[in-house]
This record gives C-alpha cells, structure tokens and sequence, in this order.
C-alpha cells in the first residue's frame, strides 16, 4: 500500500513540473477599450490610449521583491514585452480618429515561462571577466548582486579607487578589501593609462560586434515590415467582422417602419434572399470574420513582440560596441 502511495504521489509530482510555469508581471496583459461612436470620444480615446502606454511602461517586473529575486530571469522579457506593448498602443492611436464604432484592441503578449529562463534563487549572474583599475565618480551603493533588488553591503566614497574583476550587463563586479561586490558602471570611471579592452579582443571584437549589429538592424527592418502588414491584416479582418456584424443587426431591424431606410438598406444587400436566409448567411459570415480576426490579432501582436525584441537586441550590441572601443 505504502509503494502504491508513493508511486501516485511521484507520478503526481512529475506530472505538474512537466508543464513549463507561465508567468506574468504585475499588470497581467493590457486590455483595449470599445468605443460604440468614437468621434464622440476622440479625447477620451487619445488619453485612454496614454494611460494604456503608460502602464505599458510600467509592466516590467512582478508585484513583489521576492517574485523579482526568485524569477530574475523574467525580467529582461518582460522589459522587451513592455515595449511591443508600446509599439501595440502606438499604433491603435489612429483608429480615434475613425467614425463609428472603434475598439481599441488588447496586448496579450505579457508572459514568461520559467522553464526557459535562469530564475532560481541558485541561478548566478552571467558575468564576463574584466580586469581595470577604476574610481567612484560619486559616493555610491555597493550591492550583494548586480541589480537594485540585492541587498546594500557597503558604500564607496567619490574618488575611491577600486579593481573592477567582471561585468554584468550594466554592473561591475569589483573587489574591495577582500571581499566583492556590485556597482552600477555608470558611477565609475576608468584610471587613465590603461588598456581600455583587455578582455574584449580588440579590433577582432568591435569587428564583430560590426557586423553583428548590421545583421541586427536587417532583423529589425524585417520585423517591422511584417508588423506593418500584420496591422494591414489585422485592420482589414477587422472592417469585415464589422461590415458582417452590421448586416446581422440591420437584418434584425425589418418590419420597423421608423427606421425603414436603414432596414431597406439591408434587404439590398441580400439581393432578394429569404429573410431567414439571408440572416443564417450573415451570422456565419460573422463568424468566420470573428475568427479570422482573433488570429489577425495573435499575428500582430506576435508581430510587435518580435520588433520590440529586435529593437532591444539592437540596443544592446550598440552598447557592447561601445564599450568595446574605449567610448
């Protein structure tokens, strides 16, 4: 009985951490907004849109420090999510300019899976070696780990002089007395008369970051050619899911003589087709429209990930190459 027991519980256990864990920062997705006559709304609408922007920007760590420590890994995903979002909102911003009934449309693309990502409490920092005598520009925080979310185990005074042992991302790993600890490298300067890029490879490494960041920007070109034709899409599926859903509403507004004109308008429209008939078709046609535009949606929204994505890769080679020529 006991082995039964044990092995139901294991089969348990495997079968819940199969399953990659999704997570999401503190706003979740970013819902849109409906407008039944937009032109009425055009202000709430612009400023509905900056408020979407806004938490947009915002939505790039978890609701809690321990979620931040424990998940790190989701971090710089949710910071490049944060911009897709963005670029999403961005560009909804003319349909307050339509007529009509308008919907501002949602970002879903805010997710992490923490099978895929270094977000364990035991997961170091990806640290790159470097060797260079540097000084405080300024009396700052020194940190147990490279990111404000780690504890403060000391300070170091304007002009102190300190060995900088690692990079990680924008933090300096240095050693101070025996013991390391991180800074943030935008407070340190390097003593002059040193080899600004011992660890870095010289001309071969600013070589390739060259060439890498040519790959990059073609990358980005792309991606932002297909969110073009992603909202195109997008746009035009919805038009129709509005045009079939218009037709199923009209369709419903025969027999009533106070609106005759809107009512005849839809009979044309089915060209002499049974009522019952013409009713049935509409609805289907409403439906297929109503799917077609839920994977337009998936598509764009896919779409402006993969430019926000881009972008920040971009971003970060430049950086990389600047740091690489003594810059």
């Amino acid at each position: 009985m006991l082995r039964t027991c044990a092995a139901l519980a294991a089969a348990v256990l495997i079968s819940g951490t199969a399953g990659a864990k999704e997570l999401k920062p503190k706003f979740g997705n970013i819902d849109g907004v409906y407008y039944s006559d937009v032109a009425s709304n055009r202000d709430a609408c612009r400023q509905a849109i900056k408020n979407k922007i806004a938490l947009c920007r915002q939505n790039t760590n978890f609701e809690s420090n321990t979620k931040n420590r424990k998940y790190k890994g989701c971090l710089p995903i949710f910071r490049r999510q944060a911009q897709s979002c963005v670029v999403h909102f961005r560009h909804q911003m003319g349909k307050c300019n339509l007529s009509g009934a308008a919907r501002i449309t949602d970002f879903t693309g805010f997710g992490c899976e923490a099978t895929r990502t270094v977000v364990e409490e035991d997961g170091g920092p990806d640290i790159s070696p470097l060797d260079r005598r540097m000084t405080a520009r300024t009396r700052v925080n020194l940190r147990a780990g490279p990111g404000t979310n780690h504890r403060v185990v000391g300070s170091l005074a304007a002009g102190q002089a300190v060995q900088a042992t690692g990079r990680a991302g924008d933090w300096l790993r240095i050693s101070l007395q025996g013991r390391t600890a991180f800074v943030h490298g935008q407070f340190m300067v390097g003593v002059a008369g040193q080899d600004r890029t011992p660890a870095r490879g010289g001309t071969a490494e600013t070589d390739r970051l060259r060439k890498a960041i040519a790959v990059a920007e073609r990358k980005l070109d792309a991606a932002r050619s297909r969110y073009r034709a992603a909202e195109r899409a997008h746009d035009n599926a919805m038009q129709a899911y509005a045009a079939a859903a218009s037709r199923i509403a009209c369709d419903n507004l025969r027999g009533r003589p106070h609106i005759a004109d809107v009512a005849n308008s839809c009979q044309r429209s089915c060209s002499g087709i049974r009522a019952d008939l013409c009713w049935k078709r509409a609805k289907n046609l409403a439906r297929a429209h109503s799917s077609a535009l839920r994977s337009r949606r998936k598509d764009r929204n896919k779409a402006g990930s993969d430019v926000g994505s881009a972008r920040i890769d971009l971003h970060q080679l430049r950086m990389q190459l600047k740091r690489a020529s003594g810059r």
